[in-house]
């Protein structure tokens, strides 16, 4: 696999990624087939067709509501204690407040592709479904990773009982590293987490209780190192030599290379290799490098 393979492989689905898994869906492709067309793992594909597809459910024309799996077979009644004589099954409420309620879902939804993009029965089926739609996909994706930055990832009961134990410690002089090592199994995050909550005060202690952080400076985090210029760079990379070696299959290529030591003043090898014949030539040579 190439190095742009491998790149494609590790990025996360584009909308035109999404765009093309529901049109090879609609044509009933294989995972595998649609990994292979978008430069994905199949199990990629998976997660994403599950986590992300859209829920539809069918009309209450002609009295639908009813998606329990027992609805065509049902006798009981009066679930819900309000003195009625008719059949629950044809109660709008008789999904919420029935013990016995079963989903009637579709089968083949329980195995791939997990969605009726293909299927053929789709216009007459009155069962709930599932389809992936591209634009769908992409804002659950958007919304889902845009509350994945929001917040912390811990409930207030777990913070609190997180302050009870590590700010009396800090108080007494502990470090927070060894409060964690002492502690690991009460503790269910990292090092770095905790700095991050007291820097965030939400715990009891502040920074000014950790006796070695408050003599740290505080970093530049808006520092802007000045770029390097990598334009002498452009025509000159490995992919320009590539690329003129298949314009020029006949060229003669010769490749030269230096071997330098790590003394100051010694012996370097100057190195030749002629790619052709598979023959290098090396020559030795004393210099000064301090006088360069």
């Amino acid at each position: 696999m190439s190095n742009k393979q491998n790149k494609a492989y590790q990025k996360h689905l584009t909308l035109l990624n999404r765009e093309d898994i529901e049109k090879l869906l609609k044509l009933d492709f294989k995972f595998y087939q649609i990994a292979d067309n978008i430069q994905k793992h199949p199990t990629t594909i998976s997660k994403e067709i599950l986590n992300n597809r859209t829920k539809h459910t069918p009309s209450n024309f002609n009295n639908k509501s009813n998606y329990c799996k027992y609805k065509n077979t049902c006798t009981l009644k009066n679930i819900c204690n309000s003195n009625c004589i008719a059949e629950c099954r044809r109660c709008g409420k008789c999904n919420s407040v029935c013990s016995q309620y079963e989903l009637d879902i579709c089968l083949k939804l329980l195995k791939p592709p997990y969605v009726c993009n293909a299927c053929s029965n789709y216009a007459q089926c009155r069962k709930i479904k599932y389809i992936y739609i591209a634009n769908n996909a992409q804002k659950k994706y958007e919304a889902t990773l845009a509350s994945s930055r929001e917040g912390i990832n811990i409930s207030q009961d777990k913070l609190q009982k997180l302050d009870d134990l590590i700010s009396p410690l800090v108080k007494q002089g502990q470090s927070i590293k060894l409060i964690y090592s002492n502690h690991k199994n009460e503790i269910n995050c990292s090092v770095r987490c905790l700095y991050n909550y007291i820097e965030m005060g939400l715990l009891s202690i502040k920074n000014i209780d950790l006796p070695r952080k408050v003599r740290y400076k505080v970093r530049n985090k808006n520092q802007n190192p000045e770029k390097k210029d990598y334009s002498y760079r452009i025509g000159r990379t490995y992919e320009d030599f590539i690329n003129m070696l298949k314009e020029n299959p006949n060229a003669h290529i010769v490749e030269m290379d230096t071997v330098i030591g790590t003394n100051e003043a010694g012996k370097v090898l100057l190195t030749l290799l002629f790619r052709e014949f598979n023959f290098m030539i090396a020559r030795l040579f004393l210099i000064n490098l301090v006088n360069q």
